[in-house]
């Protein structure tokens, strides 16, 4: 999307794009079911109450997936990919049906004119068909692809770890939440206004060691806490210091998602974004075991 935005705009516009991550975040009944559920029964668990309530309700995000999937097929394709996949015949059927729909007359003159400019181009750049395979040929590259995929991976990790490791909070689950959504919203917020003047790399990489340092410090003083007479105050220091490591994780998976798109070339770059969206899939993975650790103190290690 921030391709089709002046340049000034594009890392702006790329860093906000989580915003509405934010926005979920900050109602508890629009939680996705999955956080939902685990809040409630993982509450229930630690209350040594039975929860027998099974009922799972549908956010906006589900609706919305189930209306893209019921209207599929109303969607035309794309003509471009389809004359780079030699079916001129389905590409010219849209182009027409275009036509009729904008009053506009597309005849086959037009369209072999198009095609003409089509072929022309696909001549000009020399086209290929590139495979995740072709991250890995080029030293630079590999290394890029790599350290990106990783980032994406421990940035998904702790973002729904410590999303998910709001049942142990001092304090109310549903204030707890809402907390939790508008701190990552600050840190969307911070990044489209400082990435351009103090750079990608800097304001990711300080994002990352920032919100590993209070993750540090949420085990830190979670230690405290287990020997203190009166833990309630050092509990709540963790609370807000959790909130300080989710702001800046949110940031950083605002950055590394501008950062990922200006890394790769131009032939590359939607499979190197598919291949660390896949690498961050693993970190989402092996969030919800993080939070089973029986050790609290081992939840922020891992996350720091």
């Amino acid at each position: 999307m921030p391709k089709y935005l002046k340049v000034e705009l594009a890392a702006k516009t790329g860093s906000l794009f989580f915003l509405d991550f934010s926005r979920r975040e900050e109602r508890a009944e629009h939680c996705p079911f999955f956080i939902r559920r685990i809040q409630k029964e993982s509450s229930a668990f630690a209350k040594g109450v039975r929860n027998g309530d099974r009922v799972i309700k549908l956010n906006d995000f589900e609706i919305k997936a189930f209306a893209t999937f019921l209207t599929y097929p109303f969607y035309p394709e794309s003509p471009l990919f389809l004359y780079s996949r030699g079916r001129k015949e389905e590409a010219r059927k849209i182009f027409k049906e275009l036509g009729k729909k904008t009053n506009r007359e597309v005849d086959d003159h037009l369209l072999e004119k198009v095609e003409s400019d089509i072929l022309k181009k696909d001549n000009e750049t020399n086209i290929e068909q590139y495979t995740i395979l072709d991250l890995f040929r080029h030293k630079d590259l590999a290394l890029a692809s790599a350290n990106i995929g990783f980032a994406y991976m421990v940035n998904s990790l702790v973002f729904y770890g410590l999303t998910f490791n709001l049942v142990s909070y001092a304090g109310s689950i549903y204030i707890n939440n809402t907390i939790n959504g508008l701190v990552g919203l600050v840190g969307y917020v911070l990044v489209a206004f400082t990435i351009d003047k103090f750079g990608r790399r800097l304001i990711n990489g300080g994002f990352m060691i920032c919100g590993g340092l209070a993750c540090l410090l949420c085990m830190a003083i979670e230690e405290a806490a287990r020997e203190s007479v009166d833990p309630a105050p050092l509990l709540e220091a963790q609370k807000w210091m959790a909130f300080t490591g989710k702001m800046f994780i949110s940031g950083s998976f605002g950055a590394i998602y501008v950062f990922a798109g200006e890394i790769f070339p131009t032939p590359l770059r939607s499979t190197g974004i598919g291949f660390v969206s896949m690498c961050a899939r693993f970190g989402g993975f092996f969030a919800p075991f993080i939070i089973q650790i029986k050790a609290g103190f081992a939840k922020y290690l891992v996350s720091s």
